[in-house]
């Protein structure tokens, strides 16, 4: 997400740079005619050809289109589903909580533990993804190890806690 956000910012700045020189260029209304004084005529990818005499214009308007689909890019976010885990601990007194955590931090949950034998964590997470790995890690008790677990679309995983051997 952060490369994104980096990279949608930097063409906006690219754009932004863009269409402020070609605008001061407009300003200084340089022209530019062919040898025959016949007006330039631009290609323009996916515009098609664009005739001006002012260069700047088209220029401007390409510097406004970098800055209007980077733009866009700031509202993109994954489509979201919901992950179940079911975690089971021998001893429940041992543990105060658990956290989850899968792939990386944004997408994180920490559940209070009571006393119960099983606690189901529920944590939303990208729904275009085939499998998620992740971890979950008991506080409270030192000799309860973290474990590593798998899951995918058609399985919920159930993990059980229980204390170093």
């Amino acid at each position: 997400m952060l490369f994104a956000f980096i990279l949608a910012l930097t063409g906006i700045l690219f754009g932004g740079l863009i269409a402020i020189l070609s605008v001061y260029a407009l300003i200084k209304e340089k022209r530019f005619v062919d040898n025959e004084g016949r007006v330039v005529e631009l290609e323009l990818p996916f515009f098609g050809k664009l005739k001006t005499n002012a260069a700047p214009i088209a220029v401007t308007f390409i510097g406004g289109g970098l800055i209007v689909f980077c733009l866009q890019q700031f509202g993109n976010s994954p489509n979201l589903t919901e992950l179940v885990a079911t975690v089971r601990i021998e001893q429940p007194h041992s543990v105060n909580m658990v956290a989850l955590a899968v792939v990386s931090d944004e997408w994180d949950s920490v559940e209070s533990w009571g006393n119960e034998e099983e606690l189901e964590i529920k944590l939303t997470v990208p729904s275009n993804w085939k499998s998620y790995n992740g971890y979950l890690v008991p506080l409270g008790d030192p000799d309860v190890a973290p474990r590593f677990f798998n899951a995918g679309e058609k399985f919920k995983p159930t993990v059980v806690l229980s204390k170093n051997r």
